[in-house]
């Protein structure tokens, strides 16, 4: 092999360099996408946090310029003539092309300008267009997301297509909406596209390159954060039969952990469920406190805050002047927290029907990050099955309740815009009594629901809506799994039916006035759920046969008492519905 083979170019790239109208390939063995939603929704969460530091209400795009630099670490390629072929990073690059095709629709719905970033998705290649990332099984399901193809069982009949769609449903539920504003969108994309750099390592031969990824992987790597807190800890128990003891049980739970998940998520919703006690103020520039600090480093902050000396205290009770307070912290309480956390994923990643609750609110509730901490903050060691049952059943349902009202009142459930107000709730209900739990839940859950009955109509809107409904057709019909009713891309889906429409000049023959009808199909009332194949046989009927229809094949849920009756006064027919399904998702959210 001559020297130029051997060449290694290691550069700064900003996600424009890397990204735009620059085309790579994957090799078969890695070809598949495995990224999960907790890693998509700390990404999402790093980014607003590192954009929002530089960020002012007065800047222009000329002061991105100055804003600083966000790191993804570095990514492995070699070169074959025009293209390049992925070692290592496509993970984060295809994460990328996702947030790029949302970014896309979203400069077009709010701008106004289509395309915008097609070229970081898109783009020719020799006289062809493809992906930037060109794999043939996963161009189909690209063609949904970026081109709104229809999406049919075909499309997503292998992992990783199934994946990007998730993951790109995740990106659509996550993404701050702070972001989304007119005078900011553009600021943050600008951010994106040149301030978040990548260090390209680039070789001119595959084999160079996978020396370098073995490299970096198996010569002188990092310790994990769950690493590094085992070593604190074990090693302060002295005793070598009892760290025997705990070294066995620590790998039992990890393997247990990161069968199902990512074990570090374990630890973060752990600590700040128990332990955490300061929360970074929103003042810009504002520092990390302990809720920030244990998402981030958690290991580090286990250490700062264990008592090192007389006079200083512990926020986790452990001492270095006693090694049973290391001992049973890790025999009694992570032995203990991590079963909890064990029973809680398996509630939301199992698809046997009727699918739990905790499952159903995973589709559009609060993130995991939070959900979490908050469930197990109360619980104690103390309690025995039956109150750690119904506090888990009473913090689900409160999660459920307080998403799903916030949605129907027009209210954000980013992480960015709950954050704070989930942890101080997480401090309130930490170590909480049954009964002292419970008046809590149903109190803030009983103001939410004042709020909701005070509104004259469910207003409709097109993302939360879908959810609202879905759910309620859910509790009708428990044995017909939610992904079907919520994902409405494929053929043979459910989907979200209009069945008052603008154009529905008839209704007025009916006793619906003019003014009342462009008021009500602004809202839930006038939607519901139907099989896709009879959408178009319905739009061929008149309104009054429609609803016959619909209640003769039981898909008008939440009717009036006495409907067929109704229907010669629409104005008293949708009256009543309005009624019927705020009377649904009273009795659908609630507490206990």
């Amino acid at each position: 092999m001559n020297n130029a083979a051997n060449n290694i170019d290691a550069k700064s790239k900003s996600l424009k360099d890397v990204l735009f109208e620059r085309h790579y390939k994957v090799g078969y063995f890695q070809r598949e996408y495995k990224w999960e939603r907790n890693n998509l929704e700390d990404l999402i969460i790093d980014l607003e946090r590192s954009f929002n530091s530089n960020w002012s209400e007065s800047h222009t795009q000329k002061d991105v310029a100055n804003y600083d630099r966000y790191y993804m670490g570095p990514i492995v390629l070699f070169q074959e003539d025009a293209e390049f072929s992925i070692v290592d990073g496509q993970q984060r690059l295809t994460s990328f092309i996702l947030l790029m095709i949302y970014l896309n629709h979203k400069c077009k719905d709010i701008l106004g300008v289509s395309n915008k970033y097609k070229g970081y998705i898109y783009s020719d290649y020799f006289g062809t267009e493809s992906y930037n990332i060109n794999i043939d099984e996963r161009n189909p399901i690209l063609d949904v997301l970026y081109n709104n193809h229809e999406l049919n069982d075909s499309i997503i009949d292998n992992e990783s297509a199934k994946n990007i769609l998730y993951r790109y449903n995740d990106i659509v539920e996550l993404f701050p909406t702070n972001l989304l504003e007119k005078n900011v969108l553009l600021l943050f994309t600008n951010w994106l596209t040149e301030k978040l750099v990548f260090i390209e390592i680039l070789t001119q031969t595959s084999e160079s390159a996978y020396t370098i990824f073995e490299t970096m992987n198996d010569r002188g790597l990092n310790l994990s954060q769950t690493e590094l807190l085992k070593s604190f800890l074990l090693s302060n128990v002295k005793v070598e039969e009892k760290i025997k003891e705990l070294d066995e049980l620590w790998k039992k739970k990890i393997r247990l952990l990161n069968g199902i998940d990512n074990d570090q998520d374990f630890f973060k919703a752990w600590l700040r469920a128990k332990y955490a006690i300061t929360i970074r103020t929103t003042e810009k520039g504002a520092a990390n406190e302990d809720f920030e600090k244990i998402g981030t480093r958690f290991s580090t902050w286990t250490q700062e805050n264990t008592k090192s000396r007389e006079g200083t205290g512990s926020k986790l009770l452990l001492d270095l002047k006693d090694p049973d307070s290391f001992y049973f912290f890790v025999k009694s309480d992570f032995d203990f927290f991590s079963d909890i956390y064990l029973k809680l994923r398996n509630f939301e990643i199992s698809d046997k029907l009727p699918e739990h609750r905790f499952r159903l609110m995973s589709f559009r509730g609060i993130s995991s990050s939070l959900s979490y901490p908050l469930i197990l903050s109360s619980l104690k060691k103390t309690d025995d099955e039956d109150t750690i049952n119904k506090k888990i059943t009473y913090i689900i349902n409160f999660l459920d309740c307080f998403s799903s009202y916030r949605l129907l009142l027009d209210e954000p459930i980013t992480h960015s815009s709950i954050r704070n107000a989930i942890y101080i709730k997480i401090k309130d209900f930490r170590n909480n009594d049954l009964e002292q739990l419970k008046e809590k839940l149903i109190k803030e859950t009983s103001e939410y629901k004042s709020k909701f009955l005070e509104e004259s109509y469910t207003r409709f809107d097109s993302t939360s809506s879908k959810y609202i409904l879905s759910r309620l057709y859910q509790n009708k019909y428990p044995d017909i799994e939610f992904e079907r009713i919520y994902f409405q891309r494929r053929k043979d889906s459910l989907s979200l039916y209009q069945f008052l429409k603008i154009n529905n000049f008839e209704s007025e023959k009916h006793g619906l006035p003019q003014g009342l009808k462009d008021v009500l199909v602004q809202n839930l009332c006038t939607y519901c759920i139907v099989p896709k194949s009879m959408v178009h046989d319905l739009d061929n009927l008149d309104i009054i046969k429609r609803i016959q229809k619909l209640m003769e094949k039981g898909l008008l849920l939440d009717l009036p008492d006495d409907p067929l009756s109704k229907l010669s006064n629409l104005k008293d027919f949708f009256t009543q519905r309005e009624k019927k399904i705020k009377e649904s998702i009273i009795s659908l959210w609630k507490v206990s």
